[in-house]
């Protein structure tokens, strides 16, 4: 999403959303930040949504692991998430992170995993298919979103449909759908995610609380709901 609000200063671009009779925008920050070039008309918010046939709570039991899904990129904050490690697992010893994703990242991020001599505690492995990503969200405690820039993650939507809570950054635009969910943070500090994730493995309750409050997004994010949104919005075009 960075990549496309920067290509959103290319003349080709700004030519195209200039002609279109309307712009959908994922996340109040990407349309504030279009609405700085275009007509305010144009604009509408919409989401990303969820697929509640494929992402779904299976009632599997789950390991002591945290997961973080992503490309291996900057803005990801990887770096982060990986320095908060010892201490996560100073309080969490049996605890694993697993990191899911390709990029060009990958060697400074092993680079660093050696470096905190974290090798038994992280694993990195490759994209999954959506039935590899399901298990995984159903057998993990928690997802974490350590990012510096976010639209509004589809791996959110799809984890919380799994009734799987998170720690993410107030950079993933996500504070209006994770109210007791999940528990936002500072971004780019590694104390931060470190003391929310010990606060929430540590809290039984808690955690119950906020997996089964995370399985009503499919109320709000359902893909179904989304499209047919558009889709009205769309049809009242051509009756003006």
């Amino acid at each position: 999403m960075s990549d496309a609000i920067a290509i959103c200063n290319l003349p080709i671009l700004r030519l195209m959303v200039n002609r279109a009779s309307r712009v959908y925008c994922i996340s109040g920050q990407v349309l504030n930040r279009l609405d700085r070039v275009l007509p305010s008309s144009k604009l509408r918010l919409t989401s990303t949504g969820v697929d509640p046939s494929v992402f779904f709570n299976m009632k599997r039991k789950r390991k002591k692991q945290i997961i973080q899904i992503g490309q291996l990129m900057w803005y990801k904050g990887h770096k982060y998430l990986i320095e908060a490690m010892p201490k996560i697992l100073s309080a969490e010893p049996d605890y694993k992170l697993i990191i899911v994703g390709r990029g060009k990242l990958r060697q400074e991020i092993n680079n660093l995993i050696n470096k905190k001599k974290l090798n038994n505690s992280v694993e990195m492995i490759p994209n999954l298919n959506h039935d590899e990503l399901r298990k995984l969200y159903n057998e993990s405690m928690l997802l974490i979103m350590p990012s510096l820039f976010e639209g509004l993650p589809k791996v959110l939507l799809e984890a919380y449909a799994c009734g799987l809570p998170a720690v993410i950054t107030d950079a993933c635009n996500a504070e209006n759908i994770s109210n007791d969910k999940g528990i936002i943070v500072k971004k780019k500090s590694s104390n931060a995610l470190a003391k929310s994730i010990i606060e929430i493995l540590g809290d039984k309750l808690m955690w119950e609380k906020y997996s089964a409050n995370c399985l009503d997004i499919i109320k709000t994010h359902d893909w179904k709901i989304i499209g047919n949104n558009i889709c009205d919005d769309y049809k009242s075009l051509f009756k003006n």
